[in-house]
Parts: C-alpha cells; sequence; structure tokens
C-alpha cells in the first residue's frame, strides 16, 4: 500500500514538474523576446560563453577553458618587473592574429615602450594599426577613456540609428588598462598643485574604483569584448611573514571574472636571447578551477630585419614560449596535480634530461628526444590527445569566437536555446520517465 502510494505521490510530482518547467520557459521566451541575450535557461549557461582560442594547452589548464571567455574583466596583477604589460601585449596577439580583432591599450604610467608592443603583438600588426596606444593622466582620466572607448566602439559595430548598421559585431575587441594605480586622481593631483605635497589617497581611489567597476562588467557583457585590468602586488615582510597587499581596495576582486597573478620566477641570459622566466597563478577563477598555476617564459631578441617604423635595419623579436609551458606542466610534480601522472602514462611522457622529453605515443622515440617546446608543439598539434587531456582536467570547452560571424548570432548558435527545443524535451520526459531522483531509483530496488 505504501509503495503505491509512493508511486502516485511520484507522478503527481512529474506532473508538476512539467507544467513548472513550461511556465519559466514560457516566461524566459517572453523575457527575452525572439533574441534573448540577457534572458536565458540555466541549464544553456555554460553555452553563452563565446572565447579566444588560447596557442596551448597549459593555458587550457591555467584558465580551465579552451579559450579566453568575451565579455568578462580579467585582472592580472603582481610585483614590479613581471611582465605583466608583456603580457597584456601577448593576449593582444591572440585577439589580433587568432580571431582577426583590435585592441586599445590605455597606458597609465608614462612608460610604455614602443618596441616592447611592437616585437610582441608582432610588427605587421603593430604598423597596420590593429593596435592603439592611448595615454591617460589620472584615474578619472583612464576611467573616462575606457567608457568612450567602449561606447564608441559598440557604434562602430551596430551604428549609432537603425538605418546605420555599423560594420558589425564579427570581431573581438580588448581593452587593457596599465595600470589602474599608475597615477594619482584629479583630485589628489590638484592637490599636489596647488599645496606641493601629496595627502593619502587610497579612500578617494578605491571609492572610485569600486563605483567605477560596479557598472564595469554590465557594460561589457554580451559583447566581443574583454577587459584587463593591470594591478601592483606589494610583498613585504611583518614579523617574518610575508603578506601580500594590492592597491585599489577589495572592488578590484569582487568584480573580475578572472584574477591571475605574475611572478617572476628568474632572469634569463644567454648569449643569443634574454628573457624572464615567469609563474603564472590562478587566483581565482569563476567560472572554472582557482589556484592552478603554470610556469612560462617570454624571450627577446635582435634580429635583422628592418624596423617598419625607424627604418633601422635591426629590431626586437619577442616570444612567449607557450609550448615549453605545456611540457613543463606535464613533467611537473603529481603534488601539484594529482592527474599529471595519469596524463603523462597516456603517451609515455619522460624527461630525457639537459630540456629534451620524449613519448613513445606520440611517435618521439627515448634514443632521439626533442626540446621542450617541440613536445608542446606536438601535443597541442595531436587532437586525439588533446582532447584526451581536456577530458582528464574537465576543461571547459567554450565556443571558439568565430571571425566574420556576427556575436549575437555566434551566442544564439552555441546556446541553441529556443522554446521549441525545451518543448521537445518536455515531450521526451513524457515518453520516458527522467525525472526520478536518484533516492527514488534505489528505493525501487
Amino acid at each position: 500500500m505504501a509503495k503505491r502510494k509512493k508511486k502516485q505521490d511520484r507522478r503527481q510530482i512529474d506532473e508538476i514538474r512539467k507544467s513548472s518547467r513550461t511556465a519559466i520557459s514560457s516566461l524566459i521566451s517572453s523575457l527575452g523576446g525572439n533574441n534573448s541575450l540577457e534572458t536565458i535557461m540555466a541549464k544553456d549557461l555554460w553555452k553563452s560563453q563565446i572565447c579566444v582560442p588560447f596557442p596551448c594547452f597549459a593555458l587550457e589548464y591555467l584558465f580551465d577553458n579552451v579559450g579566453l571567455v568575451l565579455g568578462k574583466v580579467l585582472h592580472i596583477y603582481g610585483p614590479p618587473k613581471s611582465s605583466k604589460s608583456g603580457l597584456c601585449f601577448e593576449i593582444a596577439r591572440w585577439f589580433i592574429d587568432f580571431c582577426g580583432g583590435v585592441a586599445s591599450i590605455i597606458e597609465h604610467e608614462s612608460k610604455i615602450s614602443a618596441e616592447w608592443v611592437a616585437s610582441t603583438v608582432g610588427w605587421d600588426n603593430f604598423v597596420n594599426d590593429t593596435v592603439g596606444i592611448i595615454h591617460a593622466n589620472s584615474v578619472d582620466d583612464w576611467q573616462k577613456k575606457l567608457k568612450t572607448v567602449i561606447a564608441l566602439m559598440k557604434e562602430q559595430m551596430v551604428g549609432k540609428t537603425k538605418a546605420d548598421k555599423g560594420i558589425g559585431m564579427d570581431f573581438p575587441f580588448l581593452a587593457v588598462i596599465d595600470s589602474v594605480l599608475g597615477k594619482p586622481a584629479n583630485e589628489v593631483l590638484n592637490k599636489y598643485k596647488k599645496e606641493g605635497a601629496m595627502d593619502r589617497m587610497f579612500p578617494i581611489e578605491a571609492l572610485m574604483l569600486n563605483n567605477f567597476l560596479k557598472a564595469l562588467p554590465g557594460d561589457i557583457a554580451n559583447w566581443p569584448f574583454l577587459v584587463i585590468l593591470v594591478s601592483h602586488l606589494k610583498v613585504h615582510k611583518n614579523n617574518g611573514v610575508t603578506e601580500y597587499h594590492v592597491p585599489g581596495g577589495y572592488a578590484l576582486f569582487f568584480h573580475e571574472s578572472f584574477e591571475l597573478r605574475v611572478r617572476k620566477a628568474e632572469d634569463i641570459r644567454t648569449a643569443k636571447f634574454e628573457g624572464n622566466k615567469l609563474e603564472l597563478i590562478m587566483m581565482n577563477n569563476a567560472y572554472g578551477s582557482s589556484k592552478r598555476r603554470i610556469f612560462t617564459e617570454v624571450l627577446w631578441a635582435t634580429e635583422d630585419k628592418e624596423n617598419p617604423v625607424t627604418g633601422a635595419p635591426y629590431r626586437q623579436r619577442t616570444v612567449w614560449n607557450w609550448n615549453k609551458s605545456t611540457t613543463l606542466l606535464l613533467l611537473g610534480k603529481p603534488k601539484d596535480d594529482p592527474k599529471i601522472k595519469e596524463a603523462r602514462k597516456l603517451i609515455g611522457l619522460a624527461d630525457a634530461g639537459r630540456g629534451r622529453c620524449y613519448a613513445p605515443g606520440l611517435g618521439v622515440d627515448k634514443k632521439e628526444p626533442v626540446t621542450y617546446q617541440k613536445m608542446g608543439a606536438i601535443i597541442h598539434k595531436n587532437k586525439e590527445y588533446l582532447n584526451e587531456l581536456r577530458r582528464l582536467f574537465g576543461i571547459k570547452q567554450s565556443k571558439i569566437f568565430v571571425p566574420g560571424i556576427d556575436f549575437n548570432k555566434q551566442l544564439e548558435e552555441a546556446r541553441l536555446v529556443s522554446v521549441n527545443e525545451i518543448y521537445k524535451a518536455l515531450s521526451a520526459d513524457e515518453e520516458g520517465n527522467n525525472g526520478e531522483h536518484p533516492e527514488e531509483e534505489s528505493d525501487n530496488e
């Protein structure tokens, strides 16, 4: 008798579920209209992310996604001389080379190097006006200029009026603030000009950042934009304990989607090139795993090619050694991530010493080991193993941005949300009971 009553109760609950799901799907459709970009079913949140692809698996592991998700805020911070600006220029290169995008660097420190920018984003990209440099003189100034840049880019994409359709939302846009507190607020500057001395800045600028950053995420949501905020990490000892502090208050951390800390591990100096070995730590990831870390290298050297701007017979070349990062990750210690050992076993990856390794599973014999960099390139080209790594580490697979296709259309295709689909799912529920709870199934047994 009790079992029969339980089955009746379950059937009644299932009927209520179907009615309630029909109600919410109709409500979502009504709120969103025909082009629901801001109103979606919860199950489709993961499908509403479009990303710019990463150049290596190590970055996929770090961000827990196949690319850098658009419409978000990335916060990069670290001590001075840790290549934070250089990393921003490298990300600009991804936008330009991988997706036909453009970038705007709002320079707020008065020490940007044209050679550093050009050699990182690529000399052709630099001279072809795909990167804009905007100088800002205060916190107030960069906030106004960022707001203006975002508004103008939207206007360029969709037009001012219905008659003016714009050039289309078919390319991504990167905006970088380097750095958020590189200079004081106008209020502090005016006091300095008037009295010749600085006063406390923190309460003023922290409040300005807090108010501005409350509006920023909503301003770029559902647009093919990414904003990078760069700030400085202050490290000092207090009674033998290392303390870390980022000026600007808590707002920087509250409104970010990704929080990336950069640390210079060591200098690199050889007869052919110089560089920095860096540690990148994902301190907070709103869309995936946090506390993941990788090591990489940024290297620069002089090459005998004409500088297209100055006409000099040589110029700087800068390279981020991402392929090596993947190999270093997979050769790392299992305590860093227990799945690393399993990832090595899949291809028999092993260190051969002297910066070389082998992997019989990828056709690299122990007798003929290759450099870490070449192994990383082999891994990146081997789609079968790459997908196995993504499965093993649970890497999110957001849709890759496709240049030349409207961003709104890409969102819709990625999300696949429509009332017809929802009703189809409800019809499938009616044919087979898919609504049982796990505990209910165990009771039946």
